[in-house]
């Protein structure tokens, strides 16, 4: 197994998405967003998380969801990170990714996964979704 620095060359996960016209909802744009965690909590939360999610500014200006936010001591440390966030517009395949980052010497990931702002009553289907590492 390669080790997790080797992750940062990129990590990238496509789905394919099915909207079913059951309201007029199912016309709008949603989003799907890459997070990830490192065994060193160094991460990228959730779009809608509320200390670090989507359009939280710390009190230095840093826009946490731009970055992996890691730590030195109590202090927030970018890792990187160059995100590519999907627009899903209707049934199709979207990727999204993370490249550019540094996880140091970890191994291993605590977390992988998307989240997107599709609300479960909008008649989407997510199926086929494929994992890519280092690849």
């Amino acid at each position: 197994m390669k080790k997790l620095r080797t992750l940062s060359a990129i990590a990238a996960a496509a789905m394919a998405v099915s909207m079913i016209p059951v309201s007029a909802s199912a016309e709008d744009t949603y989003h799907a967003y890459i997070g990830v965690q490192s065994a060193s909590y160094s991460f990228r939360n959730a779009w809608y998380e509320p200390s670090y999610g989507k359009g939280v500014t710390g009190e230095d200006g840093t826009v946490y969801f731009d970055q992996i936010t890691g730590w030195d001591g109590p202090t927030a440390v970018s890792k990187g990170g160059v995100f590519t966030d999907a627009e899903i517009t209707g049934d199709g395949t979207y990727t999204v990714s993370v490249t550019d980052f540094d996880f140091g010497s970890y191994e291993t990931l605590n977390l992988l996964f998307i989240s997107t702002d599709m609300p479960l009553d909008c008649g989407a289907t997510i199926s086929d979704v494929k994992v890519t590492i280092d690849g």
